[in-house]
């Protein structure tokens, strides 16, 4: 009798662990998988009318669950929705004073963090070089949730004359905010906007004067906050004035579409080079 006790009582007791180890290897499974899955962060930087738009929606068209944040399309949505933090930027603007970082931060951590939640891919473009506080505000936030591994900056070089050339031929779409350039990247019909079918018109700042003076501010107060990225994030330079900048986007998308978890390839910089 206590034979038969006792064979019962293993058996249980492997049955048991067999249950133990296939939980442990459930559990293991969804730990990799859920590791694979943890979305990519790219931070696209640059002068004004270097291309970050363009590249934005290269990026965001070649692969699905991909999504675009531009921090001047986000302040331009509080304007034209006339909520309260809009009627707040719109007076600020016409005062021409930077944004003050405690309207700016929190749009873009709940536009960043709900972005994340419903997408594979967040491009985040015009953010990093207001203040000296916009870098690592964001190095912080990406801590927070787990990404600060999962980030890599896009550095666009062009030069002044380049830039204004660019954006002398810009037009817009003020439903949606897609960008177009006449020259580079012009609309499908000539004066529509592809996506929503809303008629372009030019940007008042599309001017020569308020170009250059962008520029100056670019060169003196905001590229030095920018360079902060470099310290905290894996980095790469993309020059869009050569010639071959079609092939080396393309080369870039094409290692987009397959990068594995915590790797870079070899013409990415570490953080801090």
């Amino acid at each position: 009798m206590m034979g038969k006790i006792g064979g019962i009582q293993f058996a249980l007791f492997d049955i048991q662990k067999k249950i133990y180890i296939f939980i442990c290897f459930i559990v293991l499974s969804l730990g990799e998988s859920l590791s694979a899955s943890r979305p990519l962060v790219l931070v696209v930087v640059g002068p004004p009318g270097s291309g970050k738009g363009y590249l934005a929606t290269r990026i965001v068209g070649d692969g699905p669950n991909r999504v675009h944040i531009s921090a001047g399309d986000l302040l331009r949505e509080q304007v034209n929705q006339e909520t309260e933090v809009g009627r707040l930027i719109a007076g600020i603007v016409r005062n021409g004073d930077p944004v003050p970082n405690a309207i700016i931060h929190p749009l873009i951590r709940d536009k960043f963090t709900e972005a994340l939640a419903q997408n594979r891919l967040v491009i985040m473009d015009g953010f990093g070089g207001q203040s000296r506080e916009d870098v690592p505000f964001f190095r912080d936030l990406l801590n927070e949730i787990n990404l600060g591994d999962r980030v890599m900056v896009v550095c666009l070089n062009s030069t002044n004359e380049a830039c204004q050339r660019r954006m002398v031929t810009r037009i817009i779409c003020n439903n949606c905010a897609r960008v177009y350039n006449l020259n580079t990247c012009p609309p499908q019909t000539p004066g529509v906007c592809d996506v929503c079918r809303t008629p372009l018109s030019e940007r008042p700042q599309d001017n020569v004067g308020t170009i250059r003076a962008r520029l100056v501010r670019f060169r003196e107060v905001m590229a030095p906050n920018y360079a902060q990225f470099q310290q905290f994030f894996h980095w790469m330079t993309l020059d869009v004035d050569l010639e071959d900048r079609d092939q080396q986007i393309q080369r870039f998308l094409d290692a987009l579409n397959d990068w594995p978890e915590g790797a870079y390839p070899d013409w990415v910089h570490a953080p801090g080079l």
